[in-house]
């Protein structure tokens, strides 16, 4: 027994400081006995929620957030679930709720986190313009150029993703006003307003007179080699990119007068218009816009008259609270609007995802 044990403490002052190995001795009838413990894996504690400065609390996971909502009673974001037009909670009761926006409402940044969209425009050092924080990465032009200069005034995306509208002419230092820039008499009496959108960028030429004679407005736009312009089968302006998706549209451009209705707020006096598209080079299309005459020589038109192309370059699907519920579980809350759906449910999260 002696020599046995003596073999015990041996091979125990062997293991001795080895992780994961328990040593026991045993004593009596059964002598001694080693035991080897196997290699126990402590359970990962869900990270604690954090507060952001607005007061909402978030969370990096759906694990986490679930324990913190029970914990707090208040609604907890889960980070890892954000997009750049959604936002998923998790609730104290233990439901989960997505709010799906018609639009872009977050920018991803190079770090893997994410800025909210800010339309508001600052001027650079070099003159230019653009906004805080866009989806497209929107830039308008600085002031300068001469009567036979052509450049951007506007631009959308980079590289092979890219679009630009063209202006050829001079341009004066434009007035900042939030998400809006003006450039005073492009034209004798016209404004050009450009404004920037969370789906985009709005245009428009704001005629502040009656004009003496006829009126055109030049806008070639020019895209980068991933993508393609042309007229779409309602005659609007479509952008795809190389497998035939598309990825922006021009809605058909209006004109207007300043007269608007008290109870509706919308414009009394509008006009539909054609824009006038030329013949496409590899990548330019020769676009303008030919405000109606007579619209314009009419007594009843009160100045200033608007001429609004717009533009977007964000698409998601189409907005539907009916998306927004998961097959297998229905919704226990569900309520939408022209701008935002929201969906609760248990369990695991699912989003609708709107178009602007």
């Amino acid at each position: 027994m002696s020599g046995r044990r003596s073999q015990v403490l041996s091979r125990l002052a062997t293991l001795r400081g080895v992780p994961g190995v328990v040593a026991v001795t045993l004593t009596g009838l059964l002598g001694a006995l080693l035991y080897v413990a196997p290699e126990v894996v402590a359970p990962v504690a869900a990270a604690a929620a954090t507060t952001t400065p607005t007061g909402l609390l978030t969370a990096p996971d759906e694990a986490s957030a679930r324990a913190s909502a029970k914990l707090s009673g208040q609604r907890v974001q889960v980070d890892s679930e954000l997009t750049g037009s959604s936002t998923t909670y998790v609730n104290p009761d233990g439901t989960v709720t997505t709010d799906s926006f018609a639009g872009p409402i977050r920018v991803p940044q190079p770090d893997g986190s994410w800025a909210d969209v800010d339309t508001t425009l600052v001027m650079a050092k070099d003159g230019s313009v653009a906004p805080k924080m866009h989806p497209a990465g929107l830039v308008l032009a600085a002031a300068g150029g001469t009567a036979a200069t052509q450049r951007p005034i506007a631009s959308m995306g980079s590289g092979a993703s890219s679009v630009q509208w063209l202006w050829t002419g001079p341009l004066p230092t434009p007035t900042l006003a939030g998400d809006t820039a003006t450039y005073p008499n492009v034209q004798a009496g016209v404004d050009l307003v450009l404004k920037a959108t969370r789906t985009g960028l709005e245009q428009s030429f704001v005629l502040r007179t009656k004009p003496t004679g006829p009126l055109s407005f030049s806008l070639p736009i020019k895209v980068g080699s991933g993508l393609t312009v042309g007229a779409s089968d309602n005659g609007n302006l479509e952008f795809k990119s190389k497998d035939g998706k598309v990825v922006g549209s021009s809605g058909q451009p209006v004109m207007w007068d300043s007269q608007v209705d008290p109870n509706s707020g919308e414009h009394v006096r509008q006009l539909s218009m054609t824009p006038v598209l030329g013949k496409p080079s590899a990548s330019t299309l020769p676009f303008s816009l030919v405000p109606d005459a007579t619209f314009l020589a009419d007594p009843a038109t009160k100045y200033p008259v608007t001429v609004d192309p717009s533009v977007t370059l964000y698409r998601t699907s189409t907005p539907s609270s009916r998306a927004a519920t998961p097959p297998t579980s229905p919704a226990r809350r569900t309520s939408s609007s022209a701008t935002t759906v929201r969906a609760t449910w248990p369990g695991r999260s699912s989003r609708s995802t709107p178009r602007a």
